[in-house]
């Protein structure tokens, strides 16, 4: 749930994509 929140807090779609990556490897 927080990785989707957080895509829909970035803008744009390509950096949402790389942010929520990373945001997925640092929570595991």
């Amino acid at each position: 749930m927080d990785h989707y929140l957080e895509i829909r807090v970035l803008p744009d779609p390509e950096f949402s994509s790389e942010m929520l990556m990373a945001a997925l490897f640092a929570k595991l």
